[in-house]
């Protein structure tokens, strides 16, 4: 059997749909830091995070990172098995299976289509448009 390499996040044991796999505390990054840290390798496990700019008011997008397998868990554009849902007031990231995963599968979130590297799953076949996938709904920012 060959070793997984693609992936440090594959399921432990089998994970039925809408369990939850993990919930991360998530460190906010100031704005003032975001530019300094897209230069870095750390800009790789950063996700959007909605905040209201307390300078100005107005609600905007820094960065933060979560502090667990949240990082780590690998993109997929059309295999994804995880979604994820922040909660603002807790400063959290809830990830929850979106189907049935069997002890061994790779856990894959959705990075949304910002992608700095290029997207094996690009030029296979693209969902329906008409069709919710599931992720849409679950990682739709909300503002409070």
């Amino acid at each position: 059997m060959g070793m997984n390499t693609r992936s440090r996040s594959v399921a432990s044991e089998s994970i039925p749909a809408n369990s939850i796999v993990e919930v991360d505390p998530v460190i906010i990054l100031p704005f003032k830091d975001v530019p300094s840290i897209k230069l870095t390798q750390l800009n790789h496990y950063t996700c959007n995070w909605p905040l209201r700019d307390v300078t100005t008011g107005k609600d905007t997008v820094t960065q933060a990172l979560a502090l667990g397998l949240g990082s780590i868990f690998n993109h997929s554009t059309r295999n994804q098995n995880v979604a994820w849902e922040r909660n603002l007031d807790a400063q959290t990231i809830t990830y929850r299976a979106l189907r049935d995963t069997e002890l061994g599968e790779e856990l894959c979130v959705s990075y949304g289509s910002r992608l700095w590297f290029i997207d094996s799953e690009a030029n296979k076949e693209v969902l329906d448009e008409g069709k919710e996938d599931g992720i849409q709904t679950i990682s739709r920012i909300e503002w409070p």
